[in-house]
């Protein structure tokens, strides 16, 4: 359980690291992805783990790397 809290933890600042970074609202990070509003909220509340295309679409949309 801690390592799963870990993980969710670092992806969770990545995420907002690199929103804060590009400058965008979540909402236009969700229309540059094609996720919804909703899970990009849920993902930078640590509420669950991004599926790896949904890691992939952030990543593209923020122009950072996946891993």
């Amino acid at each position: 359980m801690i390592m799963m809290n870990l993980s969710i933890n670092n992806f969770q600042s990545r995420l907002k690291i690199a929103i804060e970074n590009i400058g965008i609202s979540q909402a236009e990070l969700a229309r540059r992805s094609g996720l919804s509003r909703a899970s990009i909220t849920d993902y930078l509340k640590g509420k669950y783990k991004a599926k790896p295309g949904a890691i992939h679409s952030l990543a593209q949309a923020l122009d950072v790397d996946a891993f």
